[in-house]
């Protein structure tokens, strides 16, 4: 089994971790789902557990506390997606 990464009160899992860096580069459940071959309520669920334990309200206060607490890396948000977001790549 993989090491959980501490944030917040409970370790958080690398399921968590990879729904939060679905979450992060802007993909629906619907996405993530066919993505990684879950089902989408096992999304939804390890959704609801990483905001759980970050102590987040929702899924964007959830990736917001993921990259303060060191849990999600810039790395992690594609280059396609800051481009559409921010409107261009700072490095």
């Amino acid at each position: 089994m993989a090491s959980p990464i501490t944030a917040g009160r409970f370790p958080l899992m690398p399921r968590e971790v990879d729904v939060l860096v679905a979450a992060a580069n802007g993909e629906k459940c619907v996405v993530t789902s066919r993505r990684l071959g879950w089902p989408v309520h096992t999304v939804r669920h390890y959704r609801e557990r990483a905001i759980e334990v970050l102590d987040a309200v929702n899924m964007t206060h959830a990736v917001a506390l993921g990259f303060a607490k060191g849990v999600l890396r810039r790395a992690d948000v594609s280059l396609e997606w800051r481009v559409r977001v921010v409107g261009g790549d700072d490095g």
